[in-house]
């Protein structure tokens, strides 16, 4: 497990694909947030062809 982020490593799975470069990944969470969140959506893109700063903003 990641502690730090509280995830589980070893559930990283495909969340879905498009037509970019981009590629996105699901993890579940240790335990459930207090917002009930138990899986948390990454991405994944090589910045030369990507801007990930829509999708940080997002989070942040």
């Amino acid at each position: 497990m990641a502690q730090q982020h509280k995830l589980h490593a070893d559930s990283v799975r495909l969340a879905s694909a498009d037509a970019s470069f981009r590629r996105y990944f699901r993890v579940d969470a240790a335990a459930a947030s207090a917002s009930g969140t138990d899986s948390y959506i990454i991405m994944d893109a090589p910045p030369a062809q990507e801007d990930c700063r829509p999708f940080v903003k997002v989070w942040a």
